[in-house]
């Protein structure tokens, strides 16, 4: 974010791109908050509903690749699984009671969702063809197609690992999806940084 107010005057893409970052590193930070202040607590953390949003923006990212950011309508309907995911969350967090009956169902429905949506959201956008192609940037398309494909690598982890954990009726260690996702994390951070890095050098040379 801090190369990106020093890249000149952004686009509709550029906005997106900070408004990632910013998701990631709130998720990021809320991680460690949960990691260090409540590590006995792991309903805080596992049944936030973060992973629903990852697949939106990659869409609302692409769309803004024609040069226009997603208006109100379209913002609201690509997240309302976020908003229905935020209202479980607020009750497991607030009632005991509800945490203790639905809890467990609840996490596994939304891990399903979570999974459902990564792969979902990725055969649509690797086909998506909104927008005038002249508009686009090359180097954000290929850093979308990139984060595209590494979203649907951690769809498939994930639905391995829940796969084999049902068929071995065994838990698999959280220690191993928090993992994989902080690796995803930290991959899509790289590849923004040499985005907004691509853009200061551009507004260089010119």
């Amino acid at each position: 974010m801090y190369l990106s107010f020093h890249a000149g005057k952004a686009n509709a893409f550029d906005k997106m791109v900070n408004v990632g970052i910013a998701v990631i590193l709130f998720h990021g930070i809320f991680v460690l908050i949960c990691e260090l202040f409540f590590p006995l607590q792991r309903y805080i953390d596992a049944a936030a509903p973060f992973g629903l949003l990852y697949g939106p923006l990659c869409y609302f990212s692409f769309y803004a690749l024609s040069g226009k950011l997603p208006d109100r309508n379209r913002l609201f309907l690509h997240l309302m699984p976020v908003i229905v995911g935020i209202g479980f969350y607020l009750m497991i967090l607030w009632s005991s009671s509800f945490r203790d009956a639905y809890y467990l169902l609840i996490i596994r429905v939304l891990y399903i969702c979570v999974e459902i949506s990564m792969i979902s959201y990725t055969g649509l956008l690797l086909f998506y063809n909104g927008g005038d192609e002249k508009e686009r940037t090359q180097e954000g398309k290929k850093m979308l197609i990139t984060v595209l494909v590494l979203v649907f690598m951690v769809a498939v982890m994930f639905i391995t690992l829940s796969y084999a954990s049902n068929l071995s009726k065994r838990k698999v260690s959280w220690l191993l999806p928090r993992m994989i996702i902080y690796f995803a994390m930290f991959t899509v951070m790289i590849f923004a940084f040499r985005y907004q890095a691509a853009r200061i050098l551009k507004k260089t040379q010119a």
